[in-house]
């Protein structure tokens, strides 16, 4: 099979997040209750498009654009996601990981 997610981060709700490169769709581990599930949104996916993620001081996770034109900011508390648009930059692998 092909990687679907590149990195992971504990979330403030206990749960790990892993920033998805191959798919729309974030995976969520609960390591409590041993369970998995998705954060999905409609879109185009291109092969390369998260690389990385880390939580920002709002606990929203903030993920570079690996291949994408934007960044991916993933709500751990309602488990939404939303778009910052317009990223500086040209090539399929512009960045790749993130710290805070």
């Amino acid at each position: 099979g092909t990687v679907a997610t590149s990195g992971l981060a504990l979330g403030p709700d206990g749960c790990f997040y892993c920033a998805p490169l191959r798919q729309c769709a974030v995976l969520v581990i609960d390591p409590k209750s041993h369970t998995s599930s998705l954060i999905s949104w409609v879109g185009e996916e291109n092969g390369n498009m998260y690389a990385g993620l880390t939580l920002g001081p709002d606990g929203r996770f903030y993920c570079p654009p690996r291949g994408s034109s934007n960044v991916l900011v993933i709500d751990p508390m309602t488990r939404t996601v939303d778009f910052i648009e317009g990223v500086e930059g040209s090539g399929p692998w512009r960045y790749d990981g993130a710290a805070l």
